[in-house]
C-alpha cells in the first residue's frame, strides 16, 4: 500500500512524517505500526518495528560520490561480503543512480538523487513503511 500526503506549504506534511516516525510526539490521537501503539516512543523503537524515514536527503553525504553513499550504508547493513549485491538492489531499482556512480552528491542531480539513495537503502534494510519527504 501506498499513501501520498499532499498540501501547500506550511500544511502539516513534514510534521505528519515527523510523528509517523516518531521523530515528534503527536498532541492527540495515537500511532500504530501493525496494530501495535507506538505513541510517544522514541524513533528507534520505530525504526526496529520497520519504520524507516528518509527525510530531505539526511544522512547523505554531499562530498561523496553516490557509490560511496552507497557502498557505507550497505557495509552497514550487510557488512562488506554484502555490499555487492546491495550496489546491484539499489542500482535495479534506480539505473540512473549508476550513471552518476563516480560523481559526488554535489554534482549529481541533487534532491532526486539523494532521495533515491536514501530510498534504496531503505529498502535494503527491510523496512515495511517507509516515509519519503519527496516524491520519487
Amino acid at each position: 500500500m501506498q499513501i501520498a500526503i499532499v498540501g501547500l506549504t506550511g500544511a502539516g506534511k513534514t510534521t505528519v512524517a515527523r510523528v509517523a516516525s516518531g521523530l515528534v510526539r503527536p498532541d492527540q490521537g495515537a500511532v500504530r505500526v501493525e496494530g501495535v501503539d507506538m505513541t510517544g516512543a522514541p524513533p528507534h523503537r520505530f525504526a526496529r518495528a520497520g519504520v524507516a524515514h528518509a527525510p530531505e536527503g539526511r544522512s547523505i553525504f554531499a562530498t561523496l560520490s553516490v557509490e560511496e553513499n552507497l557502498t557505507l550504508a550497505f557495509q552497514r547493513l550487510r557488512g562488506r561480503r554484502g555490499v555487492k549485491d546491495g550496489l546491484e538492489l539499489a542500482y535495479g531499482l534506480f539505473p540512473a543512480l549508476r550513471a552518476e556512480g563516480g560523481e559526488t552528491l554535489v554534482a549529481a542531480t541533487g534532491v532526486s538523487c539523494r532521495q533515491q539513495i536514501a530510498h534504496g537503502v531503505g529498502r535494503e534494510a527491510r523496512h515495511p513503511v517507509q516515509i519519503v519527504r519527496e516524491a520519487l
